[in-house]
């Protein structure tokens, strides 16, 4: 039985890793890319055969397949003009505030300010097509909101906790409110681009962290720029969370500052809250209690024998996905499940989204998000993982390997009412 959810299992050339074997064979696309790919492909195909009813104004063949390939790429709107027009004239107006942002910081001369701006532009115009800045948070403020406060603030939090700025501006060009930003733009286009670091007890909150950015553009917005800018913020359900900078900055594990900043700030929180209803034969606290320290930053030593004592219980994990979503998310242990239950539990639960898991290691445990199961194999999310591509498995070794998996209940509204 594994002692805490608290992030990895063996370590394998220097990157943890979960105790579960890669699926045989080349690892498959990814789903969303692969239709982008595939689609392409078809284009490209059709072009070739008929180029004159491809280029033809109106041509049925072009417009199907513009439309497919929108369509595989994630975007909501047939244009930029079309998404600009759901906007609204308020929220266009916070869009060419942070675009004046954005070419401002490219013309400042740093070499580097110009590579991040326009890589950011790029990721604010995929939100754009994708329909993500118009989303709600639990305040109804979306992401263009909280970036204007952000740029009419002064990202204090990071700015008085990462040591020398100025040092960090002369090497990359950034600004703190351009570090911001630029998590957020990221994190929002890519939630498996979120990192739970080096040798850190991370991944339950990180995992929920990367749930987030993917259900709730607007929310993850809002928590992460109103805990840089003030300091402190509330979730969707209401609990007060503070930022922890103790050790913020140093760059140890590979985090970026908003990472280290945001989970560990989450791990705080999880640890303070009132634990969820458990289901099952298996009391799920057991895994241990999370209050052991303050910090996790750099606690999962490489070294043999190191101490591991920092992570989160199952239950804490659960607890601070339901503060921050305002679910009502429970777990089920899959202690005594038979292989065809569990693979039910888990088929049912992914109906509503990607599905955290808990599994075993050795010698700890280890948090990912389940996104697909297809076939024979199993997508899951590594937040361990710092080039974001998805760890694909056997199911069956999954489903003998978990521990837990969180189900979702009944969403509520920030006055409690379900919704």
């Amino acid at each position: 039985m594994i002692g805490r959810i608290s992030g990895t299992g063996p370590l394998i050339d220097g990157q943890y890793r979960p105790g579960l074997p890669q699926a045989a064979g080349p690892k498959p696309v990814s789903p969303p890319a692969a239709a982008v790919r595939v689609t392409a492909d078809r284009l490209e195909r059709e072009h070739k055969a008929a180029p004159w009813a491809f280029w033809s104004k109106g041509s049925p063949t072009a417009d199907r397949l513009e439309r497919e390939h929108k369509a595989a790429a994630g975007h909501k709107h047939e244009s930029k003009d079309a998404a600009l027009e759901a906007l609204g004239q308020g929220q266009r107006d916070k869009l060419k505030t942070v675009e004046r942002y954005l070419r401002d910081l490219g013309a400042s001369g740093h070499p580097e300010a110009v590579k991040h701006a326009q890589q950011m532009q790029g990721m604010l115009d995929k939100l754009l097509m994708q329909g993500k800045l118009e989303d709600l948070s639990a305040e109804g403020t979306t992401v263009l909101d909280e970036m204007a406060k952000v740029l009419s603030g002064s990202a204090r939090t990071l700015q008085g906790n990462i040591g020398d700025w100025r040092a960090l501006y002369d090497e990359t060009g950034m600004t703190p409110k351009a570090l911001v930003l630029q998590a957020v733009l990221e994190h929002l286009v890519d939630p498996r681009s979120i990192y739970q670091g080096d040798r850190t007890s991370t991944c339950g909150a990180t995992t929920v962290q990367s749930m987030l950015a993917e259900a709730k553009p607007a929310e993850y917005a809002r928590l992460v720029c109103q805990l840089l800018n003030e300091g402190s913020v509330e979730t969707a359900a209401g609990d007060l969370m503070s930022a922890d900078v103790a050790g913020l900055g140093d760059g140890a594990d590979r985090r970026s500052h908003v990472e280290d900043l945001l989970q560990e700030s989450f791990m705080g929180l999880a640890r303070d809250l009132p634990e969820p209803r458990m289901s099952g034969d298996v009391d799920l606290t057991q895994f241990g209690d999370g209050r052991s320290g303050r910090t996790s930053r750099g606690r999962v030593g490489a070294a043999e024998g190191a101490t591991v004592d920092e992570g989160l219980s199952a239950a804490q994990m659960i607890g601070l996905a339901n503060s921050v979503m305002h679910g009502r998310s429970e777990a089920v242990s899959f202690e005594g499940l038979n292989p065809k239950r569990a693979l039910d539990v888990l088929q049912a639960a992914l109906k509503a989204g990607p599905v955290p898991v808990g599994v075993k290691g050795d010698p700890i445990g280890h948090a990912l998000l389940l996104e697909s199961i297809q076939g024979s194999n199993a997508y899951l999310r590594d937040p361990a993982n710092p080039d974001g591509t998805p760890l694909i498995v056997p199911t069956a070794d999954l489903i003998k390997e978990t521990v837990f998996a969180s189900v979702p209940g009944v969403e509520q509204s920030r006055s409690g009412t379900t919704r």
